[in-house]
């Protein structure tokens, strides 16, 4: 890692700001236009489009200084402008479901920012193909990472069943409740599953790369940099008391939880050291989530662990924790075992 990226990372927060400040101001205005004056609305993504790109030209330049290449600077503008026109806008396709799908799931965003992350890197002077790049047959240890894929989808089903299993062998082992899932999710849930792995695990890339500059020359750089990622993840759930109608007690169990889902993620990119494998793992994770929530008869089980815990809250955020930290042991102890035999 480049130690002179240590004082890089205010970029990505100014960036974020603008997203924020610009968004705010010019989505209100233009969402009331678009209602008040639907029969213009061509005209006023014209005008939005030429009044953002001047706000956002002068952000890059002075943010991405290694981007000299002005058509690469105005691809990164349009980019850009799409993710604050996605993010303010609820189109109804009404008509076309898939349309209406892609719309509300905010696929477009994820895949928007992914390509932000890759300009961001090359700014930053990193090599921005390794975060996409990947080649099995050149990976050192195929056995290990087979090892760990089956075990995080072992973690993904488990940890997803412990709330509609009501025998510690069903939940860990037989997985019969799967039986009960007849009905799929709907497209827009799945595209969403999608669109948090690929944005969640972009952000997540970003955030080690930044953190393993500033922890470059500490002990333990990359433990350190996976926690300060984890918990920036966990915190951010904190929102939920505010856009959901989920109490404190579930958020809470949410956040801690996350932190541990946030360092299983962060140990296979930092192991792989591409986002493709968090980014599967996650999009699993949330689509069998959905596919469970498709199903309401299946949560009208009795959870096995209520009977040590009949407030519902202390043995889930354990269980659910322990497993989470599974890989995260299993890539340290590889670690040092191949360290020794070397």
């Amino acid at each position: 890692m480049k130690t002179n990226l240590r004082k890089q990372w205010k970029s990505l927060l100014i960036i974020l700001v603008a997203t924020i400040a610009i968004n705010l101001f010019v989505s209100a205005c233009f969402t009331h236009l678009i209602k008040s004056f639907p029969t213009f609305a061509p005209g006023w993504f014209i005008i939005y489009f030429i009044c953002s790109f001047f706000a956002l030209w002068p952000i890059i330049i002075n943010q991405a200084p290694k981007i000299h290449n002005n058509l690469m600077r105005i691809i990164l503008v349009i980019i850009l402008e799409f993710v604050f026109l996605n993010f303010s806008l609820r189109v109804p396709f009404t008509k076309f479901a898939i349309f209406s799908a892609i719309d509300q799931s905010s696929i477009l965003n994820a895949i928007s920012f992914f390509f932000i992350g890759l300009f961001l890197l090359k700014a930053w002077g990193f090599n921005e193909k390794k975060m996409f790049s990947f080649s099995f047959s050149k990976f050192p240890h195929k056995v290990m990472l087979v090892f760990l894929l089956i075990i995080a989808i072992w973690i993904v089903i488990s940890a997803n069943l412990i709330t509609c299993s009501s025998t510690i062998a069903d939940n860990f082992i037989n997985w019969t409740s799967l039986r009960d899932l007849t009905n799929l999710p709907p497209l827009e849930n799945s595209l969403t599953a999608l669109m948090a792995g690929i944005l969640e695990e972009t952000v997540r890339y970003l955030l080690l790369t930044l953190f393993l500059a500033i922890f470059v020359n500490q002990k333990i750089p990359q433990t350190k940099a996976a926690v300060m990622a984890a918990l920036i993840f966990s915190l951010s759930h904190w929102i939920n008391l505010l856009t959901t109608n989920q109490g404190l007690a579930a958020t809470l169990v949410q956040v801690i939880t996350s932190f541990f889902f946030g360092l299983l993620l962060c140990s296979l990119q930092l192991y792989t050291e591409t986002i493709w494998f968090a980014v599967v793992i996650h999009a699993g994770f949330d689509s069998l989530n959905f596919w469970i929530s498709a199903n309401p008869l299946i949560k009208l089980t009795t959870p096995w662990w209520l009977t040590y815990d009949p407030t519902g809250n202390y043995v889930e955020i354990v269980i659910m924790s322990l497993l989470y930290l599974i890989i995260p042991v299993v890539i340290v102890l590889a670690k040092k075992l191949t360290k020794r035999s070397a």
